[in-house]
């Protein structure tokens, strides 16, 4: 039997992981979280199965992991045969049925592998062995992680939806791809066709050749450009501006993506480039474009923070598509590009006098340039700049906005050179130091000049009744709720939806509205799998109550833990699939270490959960100091730092569940199984929502509290 868990264990997680990167290709990266809540759901699911019908199934063991081996293949099919298309929720209802019989076919298989968990442990508890059964669990699913971060290198078989980037770029005339790779961060394709341009922003006064193209797609969405001749236009892009106020020498470029910017900054002779990537293939796409720069594999927060040199330009490249931005699908995904300490590192990095220059779509009404233009005067003043105002051009063209940042103050050559610049080109400086309303709003008009308007707020007026009253949230964002794409105010929904309709979703964020949706559900789902138990019946008796405060604390606090500490570490070293590797790992490894005590040395979960409190207080104070001390240190050092600061707390964690399940009686052991299960479903997608509205360390202190609950209530269950 303990093989049995051990290999199902491994699967189940690894056949997550694989659906995670299938449904990122084939729709986009925030239904990774649907995926999680679907699998857990199934251990939910499967704690009411074995509740209502445990004497049935207790022999059926076998059975159940015939089912999951023969479901995983079946379902995933079938779920690709699904008419389902994202984006159409809002004006198709018939979409949401669609999804809902998706999650309920790729239900099964996880259902199936539950079953045979759950049926194991509830064997453990009659032979009390529990903790070495949740060992073998948690020891299976460590290594089922890794697997499935290798299977992500194989071909996936996706079906791509048609409003992708990929898909439509390849309907077009003479379309196809010619290169294809697989990995982990993300699948990448290159497409070639004698009608497809990529030029974000491009001046419509520019009348000079544009070179043939291939296109770099990045999980079938993005979009940035290998060029294969002349490349006149990128002077004529508002990412240029930087090079208009001053001659640079050495030139770091964030998100080399096809190398665009890297072939800009060689084209004004600029003698170092140095471009960072955090996908390898892609990295060495753009090398093999601009074969006279430096490119090199890293997050560029991690690359900024080790290195010691000083640059003219440090530019952040444009490589989200402009459908990906507006409709919100971002709004999910945490960026630490665009942080207040972000910025701070890449301006102290900067010559004395050096430009930071960073691009984004424009969006109506706007969001993404006030909340920039926000969060880098925050930053400036915390690099103690009395003036910020002095040292900040915004430059808008039609279709993207363009914000440069100086080390010192702009002088008036400079910004002179800029607005020339900015004219020949048809560009708007809707700020610059001594703007004028006179001087903005000339080529691109709008209505009303909001970006103007909203930089005197910003700079000169009452800030925070700017941020209280405007439509979206463009409050500057900080590494400890780093969503920079998160502009959803739920005051302003009611005015919306009753001027808009149901065409307000794309101007609200639609990856927040899924995840809130997605919540919605799992609450919904939760609720009826732990009441169908209890509805019929079969569920009674003394310490009820406690059984669910117990394992619903663990099911959530648990999940908080987890989610939460892999999106800070993400930070900290500096690329997502470490720390996806590090901290999934770690979790489980120590975990069940943690459980494989219980019942030899660990009888009680009060010692436990103190620790784990204890545990979380001190690394609330203690991670920023050691991620400052540890910053510049190698990836074996930082590596090494994770394990043993996740390691005692994945430990303590690990003994709470089988402690518990010990002490639970075992008539209620399948439902406790279930209950756990459940409000880990609703835990993934809560610690979301609760880290993008109020941020980590509101989650994590959440979780001590979670914990902290669990150990006062154990001595209330009744086994």
């Amino acid at each position: 039997m303990n093989a049995t868990v051990f290999l199902v264990s491994a699967a189940v997680l690894a056949y997550q992981i694989v659906l995670m990167r299938m449904f990122s290709i084939a729709q986009w990266h925030h239904f990774a979280s649907m995926i999680i809540s679907i699998a857990l759901l199934g251990f939910g699911l499967s704690g009411t199965v074995l509740s209502l019908w445990r004497e049935q199934l207790r022999r059926g063991l076998g059975w159940c992991v015939v089912g999951f081996v023969l479901s995983v293949p079946i379902c995933t099919w079938l779920a690709q045969q699904i008419p389902f298309t994202a984006l159409l929720i809002v004006w198709q209802p018939r979409q949401v049925l669609g999804l809902l019989v998706i999650d309920l076919v790729l239900l099964i298989p996880f259902t199936f592998g539950a079953l045979v968990i759950g049926l194991a442990l509830a064997r453990a508890r009659e032979e009390r062995t529990v903790g070495r059964v949740y060992a073998i669990n948690l020891f299976g699913s460590g290594i089922g992680a890794i697997a499935g971060l290798a299977l992500c290198f194989l071909p996936l078989p996706v079906k791509i939806s048609e409003y992708k980037g990929l898909s439509m770029a390849l309907a077009m005339a003479g379309a196809r791809t010619v290169w294809t790779a697989y990995h982990p961060l993300g699948r990448v394709d290159v497409v070639e066709s004698p009608a497809l341009r990529v030029e974000p922003g491009l001046s419509l006064a520019y009348t000079g050749p544009m070179p043939t193209q291939q296109v770099v797609f990045v999980d079938a969405d993005g979009g940035s450009a290998l060029d294969k001749g002349p490349i006149d236009y990128t002077d004529w892009l508002p990412s240029a501006a930087s090079y208009a106020v001053r001659v640079a020498q050495k030139v770091l470029v964030i998100g080399v993506g096809g190398g665009t910017e890297l072939r800009q900054a060689l084209r004004h002779n600029a003698a170092d480039v140095v471009g960072v990537e955090m996908h390898p293939d892609v990295a060495r796409l753009a090398a093999e474009g601009a074969p006279a720069a430096n490119v090199r594999v890293s997050e560029g927060r991690a690359f900024i923070r080790h290195s010691r040199e000083h640059y003219d330009v440090v530019q952040i490249s444009l490589l989200d598509s402009i459908g990906t931005s507006a409709t919100g699908i971002g709004a999910a995904n945490e960026s630490y590009l665009y942080t207040v300490e972000a910025l701070e590192e890449f301006i102290e990095h900067l010559t004395p006098d050096g430009v930071l220059c960073i691009t984004r779509w424009l969006k109506t009404p706007p969001r993404d340039e006030l909340r920039l233009f926000a969060t880098t005067v925050d930053a400036l003043e915390r690099l103690q700049v009395t003036e910020p105002a002095g040292q900040l051009i915004f430059v808008r063209g039609w279709a993207t906005g363009t914000l440069l940042v100086k080390r010192s103050p702009f002088t008036n050559d400079e910004i002179a050179h800029v607005r020339r610049w900015a004219d020949e080109r048809l560009f708007d400086v809707d700020y610059f130091p001594g703007v004028a309303a006179v001087d903005v709003n000339r080529h691109n008009v709008m209505n009303e000049p909001t970006y103007f308007l909203a930089a005197q707020q910003l700079l000169f007026g009452d800030r925070e009744q700017f941020f209280r009253e405007y439509l979206f949230n463009v409050r500057p964002v900080t590494d400890d709720r780093p969503y920079f794409f998160h502009f959803f105010r739920w005051k302003t929904a009611p005015h919306l939806l009753r001027t808009m309709g149901r065409e307000w979703l794309p101007f609200v964020e639609w990856g927040y509205v899924v995840l809130v949706a997605t919540l919605l559900q799992a609450t919904i789902a939760s609720v009826i799998l732990i009441g169908l138990p209890l509805w019929f019946g079969r569920q009674r008796g003394e310490g009820i109550r406690a059984v669910f405060i117990y394992f619903a604390c663990l099911g959530l606090g648990f999940m908080f833990l987890e989610i939460m500490m892999l999106q800070k570490f993400t930070l900290f070293l500096g690329n997502p699939l470490y720390a996806a590797t590090v901290v999934v790992a770690t979790f489980l490894v120590f975990a069940g270490l943690g459980a494989s005590q219980v019942g030899r040395r660990v009888r009680g979960a009060t010692w436990p959960a103190v620790s784990i409190v204890a545990l979380l207080a001190a690394e609330s104070v203690g991670l920023p100091v050691l991620f400052r001390l540890l910053l510049a240190s190698s990836d074996v050092v930082r590596v090494m730092a994770s394990i043993l600061v996740l390691a005692p707390l994945a430990f303590c964690m690990g003994m709470m569940f089988p402690l518990g399940l010990d002490k639970t009686p075992a008539p209620l052991v399948p439902w406790a199984w279930g209950v756990n299960g459940c409000l880990s479903v609703i835990g993934v997608v809560l610690a979301s929502v609760l880290a993008m509205d109020f941020g980590f360390t509101a989650v994590l202190v959440t979780a001590a509290a979670l914990y902290a609950c669990a150990g006062a209530t154990f001595s209330c269950l009744r086994g």
